[in-house]
């Protein structure tokens, strides 16, 4: 990964890897994408991201940006 996350972020990854069906609802601007992305890596199994349409491109930007380890 190209960025460290904050220990509240860490919390956020392991929140998300932990279960089956899992949501982030932090504030703007806390790293949710970010979070999202890093507990996505590794995963096996079907990922879902609900974002506005307008955001599409962003997260695709980050995406990108954030290779696995």
């Amino acid at each position: 990964m190209t960025r460290t996350p904050f220990d509240f972020q860490s919390t956020g990854i392991d929140h998300l890897r932990s279960g089956v069906s899992r949501a982030l609802f932090d504030e703007c601007g806390l790293g949710k994408t970010y979070q999202a992305i890093r507990a996505m890596h590794g995963a096996t199994g079907p990922i879902m991201v609900v974002c506005p349409k307008s955001l599409r491109y962003q997260w695709q930007a980050e995406i990108l940006m954030e290779e696995p380890d």
